[in-house]
């Protein structure tokens, strides 16, 4: 009996030649995809929250990008994205600097001033840090000069 309704329907389908059966057939195959796509859509909503949880790299905090104005804008021209940095103060009158963040990553350096001699002064670098330290390193580097170390 299966057999019959697939041989009725083929045989529809076969006689709605030229632009019915053209619309007909891209309608089958539009609903079907609409069906496999609302399948998938479930399936990944209803997932386990631990599943979904393990499958984030390593659970790190949310990282962006921060910017730096160097005290030595010439170390830029050591700087490559992926590069990484602990970024310190400058010594205060007690003779030590601080260390504001460490092994971030460089996103961005300033590039080459004009004749390739040396980066622009006032170039900005930007490197990836965690969100609760990236907006404490770039006030810090308005209000004192900051530089960087490689690693």
């Amino acid at each position: 009996m299966v057999r019959e309704l697939n041989a009725k329907l083929l045989d529809r389908l076969v006689a709605l030649r030229g632009r019915r059966g053209a619309l007909l057939a891209r309608r089958v195959v539009a609903a079907a995809l609409l069906l496999l796509a609302a399948a998938l859509a479930i399936g990944q909503r209803t997932a386990a929250p631990d599943q979904r949880a393990d499958a984030a790299p390593a659970h790190e905090p949310a990282l962006v990008a921060a910017p730096i104005r160097l005290a030595d804008p010439d170390i830029a021209k050591f700087l490559r994205p992926g590069r990484r940095v602990d970024i310190v103060t400058e010594p205060a009158a007690s003779g030590e600097g601080s260390v504001l963040a460490t092994d971030a990553a460089v996103v961005s350096a300033p590039e080459a001033g004009p004749g390739g001699t040396g980066p622009e002064r006032g170039g900005v670098l930007f490197v990836k840090l965690p969100e609760h330290s990236a907006a404490k390193v770039a006030a810090k580097s308005l209000t004192q000069q900051v530089t960087v170390t490689l690693r």
